[in-house]
Order: C-alpha cells, then structure tokens, then sequence
C-alpha cells in the first residue's frame, strides 16, 4: 500500500506480534503499563535515528497526525497524513490537503492500532530489566525499565515490517520509549498531552 503523500515512511510499530515464552512477571507488568498507556490519552510521538524525521501526534479518540521533515528541520514540514474517523487526507510542503481513499485510511488506522496506540494487544514480552537507577532521556522523562519482544513496523510504503522492538517504561509506570530495530535503529519517544486536538484540514 502507497498513500499519496510521496516521502511517507511512516515507521509505527503495529500488529501481528510474537516472540519466545515471556517470564510471567515481566507479561504482567507490560500489561500493567500499557493499561496505564490505554488510560493516559493523547500522546505525541516523535522519532530520532530512522530514514525519516517525524512526529506523530494521536488523540485518546485515535485519531492521528504525522508530519515529516528533511533531516533535523523541524520548521520545514515535507509532508503531512492526517487519519481520523471521518476520512483521512495527506499534503507535500505547501501544497493543498488531498482525500485519501477510504480502504487505505481503514488499513492505516488498523495498522497504527494494532500497535502502540491499541496498547499491543498481541505482545508476548521476551525479557524484561528494571534499570538500577533512572535514564534521563531527551523528551524530558526518565525510563525505568524495559522491555524486548518482536513486533511488525507499519511503513506506509510496504505495510508491514518485521523488526526487534524495545520499549522503555517510564518513571510515572506509561511508556517513554519505543526502540525499533530493522535496517536500522529508530527511537521513539513518547510525551503525553491531554490537549491535542487533530481537526481534518478544510476541502
């Protein structure tokens, strides 16, 4: 699947996860933070490492916007998606908003919920370590433990990607961190905020 904004790779870790025998207390408490996820709302999410620079922004309805940058440019937009329940519709730099077809907005959708936004339904954690002391990481928070398990990486190029995937739990018990290992080694860090609102764009 290709959705029409050209640069758009847009690497969100997603459904149809599997890995080894998970130690029970290690399941039990990813269960626990990503109820805790489930419960907090809005979140931004913003990448560091991939092929691509972008941040992703979703609402407690699930609802979702993703800009992309060139490199570290953060004042220049490349593109834009916009997914939400009444359609979805994607832009390059300045250009005007298009429609995008409605069975590759329920296929995006399904994709991103199937991951961090539904709270992984499907993960079997394959290890998990409590860190001796808080990591500061670059969104502010600190990570206090963390968490390996095998997921597929929703690319809105080529649907799904197998990749080795690493979430970081933070100091309040919700994820500050996804790790995601395919090609390459992506980070995505996670920042809670009750006040996003995604409107679709004008016609």
């Amino acid at each position: 699947m290709q959705i029409t904004m050209k640069t758009a790779v847009l690497s969100i870790v997603c459904s149809g996860v599997t890995a080894t025998a998970a130690n029970a207390d290690c399941q039990s408490d990813f269960q626990s933070m990503m109820a805790a996820h489930l419960k907090a709302g809005s979140y931004h999410l913003s990448s560091i490492g991939g092929a691509k620079t972008y941040n992703l922004e979703v609402t407690a309805e699930r609802d979702f916007h993703m800009t992309e940058f060139e490199g570290n440019n953060l004042e220049a937009p490349t593109g834009e998606l916009i997914f939400t329940s009444k359609g979805g519709w994607s832009k390059q730099g300045q250009a005007k908003w298009q429609a995008i077809p409605d069975a590759a907005v329920k296929q995006a959708i399904e994709g991103l919920k199937g991951g961090l936004a539904g709270g992984f339904k499907n993960a079997t954690i394959s290890s998990c370590k409590t860190y001796e002391s808080p990591k500061a990481m670059p969104n502010g928070r600190d990570a206090t433990a963390y968490y390996d398990f095998k997921a597929d990486v929703f690319d809105m190029r080529n649907g799904k990607v197998p990749a080795d995937i690493g979430l970081m739990k933070g100091e309040d018990g919700r994820p500050v961190a996804l790790l995601v290992r395919t090609s390459g080694d992506e980070t995505q860090l996670i920042t809670y905020d009750a006040e996003i609102k995604i409107v679709p764009p004008k016609p």
